[in-house]
């Protein structure tokens, strides 16, 4: 996942202004050279998704006694 920090204005094709704005974003929901250009500019922050759904505690495992 990345996280923009800022909204992001960036020419895709050199002549229109796309504006991106600032949220989480899964990979693959924009184009791999926003990231890169969000990275240079210093308002994007990449987050490890650990496939989890953020919301559902999480058992502690516990250690089960051998009988």
């Amino acid at each position: 996942m990345i996280k923009l920090l800022k909204d992001l204005k960036w020419s895709p094709d050199g002549v229109q202004i796309d504006i991106i704005p600032f949220g989480e974003y899964q990979n693959g929901e924009i184009p791999a050279r926003a990231v890169v250009i969000a990275g240079h500019l210093g308002i994007s922050e990449i987050i490890e998704d650990s496939g989890q759904d953020t919301n559902t505690p999480v058992e502690p495992e516990t250690k089960k006694s051998k009988k």
